[in-house]
C-alpha cells in the first residue's frame, strides 16, 4: 500500500536488521526504528506487528512525498501507518500514496463525506460532530514541541487555521480505519480525490 507512486524502495534494497544487538540510538521501548540514509530497519520483535512494520515503512516513502521536520515525519507514520493496514487488510489498492492524506484540505474532507455519507455537510464542525467527536478538539494546534530526555513536551493552542483543522480529521480518520468500514470509505475517497491531483 506504502508503495503505490514507486514511494518505496524496493523490497531487496532495504536492509533489515536482527533484533540483538540493538542499535544504539533506539530506546528501551522502542519497538522499531528506521534508517532512511541507509534503506534500513529495526524491529525489536521478528516479525514485527503490522502496525509497527508499517509505521516504519512510512519513514522510508520518498521524502518529495513528505514535507521535512521531525514532529512532522512521524505524523506521517501515525497516519498512514494504520491507513496501509486497513487497505491491506481489506484488499484495497489506494488511489494514492497514504502519505498523501497529509495534504489535503477541508474541502476534499467534506467531499470525500458527501460522497460517502450521502449527505452535504454544511461545514467540517458538522461532520466533526456526526462522526461523534468535539469539534473543539479539532482546533487545538501544537505550538512548540521540546525534547527533555525521552520525553516529549508539547504545547497547544486553539487554532481556525483549516490545515490544522483537516489535519486532526484526517488523524481521527486514521485512528478509526481498522474498526470503522466507513471511515475507511472516507479515506479512500480522499485519496481518489487527492489522485487526481497527483501528476502522472
Amino acid at each position: 500500500m506504502l508503495s503505490v507512486e514507486g514511494a518505496l524502495p524496493e523490497p531487496c534494497e532495504v536492509e533489515v536488521l536482527r533484533p540483538r544487538p540493538e542499535p544504539p540510538d533506539v530506546l528501551p521501548f522502542s519497538v522499531g526504528a528506521t534508517y532512511p540514509e541507509r534503506r534500513t530497519v529495526w524491529f525489536r520483535r521478528q516479525p514485527p506487528a503490522y502496525s509497527v512494520f508499517a509505521h516504519e515503512l512510512v519513514h522510508l516513502v520518498r521524502q518529495e512525498l513528505k514535507p521535512q521536520g521531525p514532529l512532522r515525519e512521524e505524523a506521517y507514520a501515525l497516519v498512514a501507518g494504520p491507513v496501509a493496514v486497513a487497505l491491506a487488510r481489506e484488499g484495497v489498492r489506494p488511489p494514492a500514496n497514504p502519505v498523501r492524506l497529509l495534504h489535503v484540505s477541508v474541502g476534499d474532507i467534506l467531499e470525500a463525506a458527501r460522497v460517502v455519507y450521502g449527505r452535504n455537510f454544511t461545514d467540517v464542525d458538522e461532520l466533526i460532530r456526526y462522526m461523534g467527536a468535539d469539534p473543539l478538539l479539532a482546533r487545538l494546534k501544537v505550538v512548540c514541541a521540546e525534547e527533555a530526555g525521552a520525553v516529549l513536551r508539547l504545547t497547544w493552542v486553539l487554532s481556525d487555521e483549516p490545515e490544522h483543522v483537516a489535519r486532526w480529521v484526517v488523524d481521527e480518520l486514521a485512528q478509526r480505519v481498522g474498526r470503522d468500514p466507513v471511515a475507511l470509505r472516507v479515506v479512500v475517497e480522499l485519496l481518489r480525490i487527492v489522485a487526481r491531483r497527483v501528476p502522472r
